[in-house]
């Protein structure tokens, strides 16, 4: 549960690390998760109190403008897990190709070891260099 809460606080806006495959997952079914939640949430009070239906819109579209930016930088981190710079989204703007490019950048598996990126989201504690005398 640490990596989730990384992902909202700590990572929030951090497009220079690495992510796992675990994390990136989480981060991806919670969102998609909590504006579907708020979709169908907002439209049944809507319906039930004979609201115009545009503001059904209303409540998912704040989340998605608050669940943009650690959806993108989890994703630009995703990337760099196996090796790919974060231009590699943009990808993810074309139809159709965009959803099976969301899929595979989760199923990939990452680099072993460091990367041009940095050392794995999973790895504890980078080994320090050792002094040479």
């Amino acid at each position: 549960m640490g990596t989730i809460k990384e992902a909202y606080t700590i990572n929030f806006g951090n497009f220079t690390s690495r992510s796992s495959r675990k994390e990136y997952w989480f981060v991806t079914i919670i969102n998609v998760s909590v504006i579907t939640a708020l979709f169908l949430i907002s439209t049944c009070l809507c319906a039930a109190f004979e609201i115009n239906t545009d503001f059904a819109y209303l409540l998912p579209g704040l989340a998605c403008l608050h669940l943009f930016i650690p959806g993108l930088a989890v994703s630009v981190r995703r990337l760099h897990d196996i090796d790919r710079s974060r231009w590699w989204y943009m990808l993810a703007l074309i139809p159709y190709l965009g959803f099976l490019a969301h899929i595979a950048i989760g199923c990939v598996p990452g680099t072993s070891g460091p990367n041009k990126y940095g050392y794995p989201a999973s790895s504890p504690v980078p080994p320090r260099p050792r002094a040479h005398h």
